[in-house]
């Protein structure tokens, strides 16, 4: 697995490494951090919350998650990610 910087988001390379893998690390995360992380994906993601989340914290594709929460397209789902990581 490897980390490349988001284009859109504006924060830096190392910033966005620690958003990246402070989520995929989610189940290891202290309370603090893990309720962080739902409270963003809720405000960030609205109705598709869950779909954000499960962005977030797996290494599911992004088609794969918007087939199963029946998201029409991809960039739904990456403007939400952008979301996020600039409220981080």
């Amino acid at each position: 697995m490897s980390f490349r910087k988001r284009r859109g988001v504006r924060l830096s390379y190392n910033r966005q490494g620690l958003v990246h893998f402070t989520c995929l690390d989610y189940r290891n995360q202290p309370t603090e951090v893990r309720r962080k992380i739902r409270e963003l994906c809720r405000s960030a993601g609205g109705e598709y919350s869950e779909a954000l989340f499960e962005a977030l914290t797996t290494d599911r594709s992004a088609v794969q998650i918007c087939q199963r929460h029946y998201i029409a397209s991809p960039t739904t789902l990456y403007e939400m990610r952008r979301k996020f990581y600039e409220r981080w």
